[in-house]
């Protein structure tokens, strides 16, 4: 999913796949679709190409294509004005005959800053995606439990979750740090309780098993009846990309979250190539199933 005039540069994936995949073709396509007039020139800050960095080389040879949508979407009173155009986005895709099966997306806003209705819209278009047999993955954001204006000094007011992380009907992401059996969860990668969305029943036992184990820590600061994140975790950084032309670390769950969506596409991949349905939403199966592949 690409969104605020971001889209990827093919010169920076083939010197990505030249000196980290010379295996691979270096001359892999990007197909770049344009929604609501989004761009379709190279540029951005850098998001595009990280997602598609880490996401070819994962899944090729699928074929991996960038949705660039154009616009803003409303906000909340004293809500920022870079917030993302997702309907427009889902209502795209909704309408397409055959969707993709995976989409990854690495951006989210505060989840005050998004008008509640908007939400429920978006949120319910997600819901329908799911039902189509898409498994849709985001990120959970890189602030921890709330973004610096959570907080007065070094007292917390109340941690400030994240949209669209907060929907119930998306499989959020989340960061780690180390490996294999020292991984641990990253400070940083984001998380918490929706203000405006109810806790699911699939993971009903499992918030209940974290609340409990808190013991009454941050009681008050955050709403326990409400939908927990993230779903499931992976390494925060280091990565390394090409950004005009030159290598530079970076991460985040904005790379997590496309490391995550490329191992469900090779998994979709299988099924499908299998003559069986691909996984489409993936929560109801991680919270029963899936969990025990998982550290």
């Amino acid at each position: 999913a690409g969104f605020l005039e971001e889209v990827p540069s093919p010169d920076d994936l083939s010197r990505y796949l030249k000196q980290f995949n010379p295996n691979l073709p270096s001359n892999v396509t990007i197909h770049v679709v344009s929604i609501n007039n989004g761009s379709t020139t190279v540029g951005g800050a850098g998001e595009a190409d990280l997602d598609v960095q880490i996401a070819v080389p994962l899944t090729y040879p699928l074929k991996t294509a960038y949705y660039s949508t154009g616009g803003r979407p409303p906000v909340a009173p004293g809500g920022p004005s870079d917030n993302e155009p997702y309907l427009e986005a889902l209502t795209y895709l909704i309408d397409l005959e055959h969707p993709p099966q995976t989409w990854s997306i690495s951006y989210g806003d505060d989840e005050t800053g998004v008008p509640t209705d908007y939400a429920d819209a978006v949120c319910c278009q997600f819901m329908k995606l799911g039902a189509r047999g898409v498994s849709v993955l985001v990120s959970s954001g890189d602030d921890g439990a709330g973004t610096r204006e959570a907080c007065t000094g070094s007292t917390v007011k109340r941690f400030e979750p994240t949209f669209p992380a907060a929907c119930p009907w998306v499989t959020v992401v989340g960061g780690t740090k180390y490996f294999g059996t020292a991984e641990r969860g990253y400070a940083l990668g984001g998380s918490g309780f929706s203000n405006h969305f109810a806790a699911p029943s699939y993971q009903l036992e499992a918030v209940k098993q974290y609340i409990d184990g808190l013991d009454g820590l941050w009681d008050g600061i955050y709403n326990a009846s409400g939908r927990a994140y993230p779903d499931v975790s992976a390494s925060f950084k280091p990565y390394l990309m090409f950004f005009r032309g030159e290598v530079t670390p970076n991460g985040g769950t904005s790379a997590s979250t496309p490391a995550v969506a490329s191992v469900i596409a090779l998994l979709n991949d299988y099924l499908v190539s299998n003559g069986k349905a691909p996984l489409g939403f993936l929560n109801p199966w991680l919270y029963t199933v899936g969990k025990h592949g998982f550290t």
